[in-house]
């Protein structure tokens, strides 16, 4: 039985909707500190980049990067909220990723005395953390059960209809 007294498995009654289910705050808070650790992101690689490669990068490259880095992130977040959750632990790698890259750069440019790749490392990293906050959270791992249980509900029924 789940919260409630709603029963999680597929043979028993639908599952009540929710349009926004405990810990939509929390996932919606993830995402977007996601999304704008990983434009810090864009903005080290860049720079690394346009260092190691002795010029100007053309903007379409940053643009590539950019649309690749977030088409991961929301192809695992749509992925989670359709009951897959082994997208969560793929998030959570992505996140130590973020993390790790981004306090490279902090320090990394703190010993070439780059203050803009500090900065941007530091509030990056700052993010990423916070990220990582949420998506540890009692009420974010409550949204994606809630998702699980509605997906698995529905994917059973649907075959059973069939």
């Amino acid at each position: 039985m789940g919260r409630a007294g709603k029963r999680s498995d597929p043979q028993g009654p639908p599952v009540e909707y929710q349009p926004f289910p405990r810990g939509t705050v929390h996932f919606i808070a993830a995402v977007i500190l996601m999304a704008v650790a990983t434009g810090a992101l864009l903005s080290i690689l860049m720079t690394w980049l346009s260092h190691f490669l002795g010029g100007d990068i053309d903007a379409s490259v940053g643009a590539a990067i950019l649309v690749v880095l977030i088409l991961v992130l929301v192809t695992a977040t749509f992925l989670l909220t359709r009951g897959r959750t082994g997208a969560h632990r793929f998030l959570l790698v992505m996140n130590i990723f973020y993390v790790g890259v981004l306090a490279v750069a902090a320090i990394v440019g703190g010993l070439a005395s780059d203050t803009s790749v500090v900065a941007t490392g530091i509030v990056g990293t700052t993010l990423a953390v916070a990220a990582r906050f949420f998506y540890r959270s009692r009420r974010y791992s409550e949204c994606i059960e809630y998702f699980r249980v509605i997906w698995t509900w529905h994917r059973a029924n649907q075959h059973s209809q069939q």
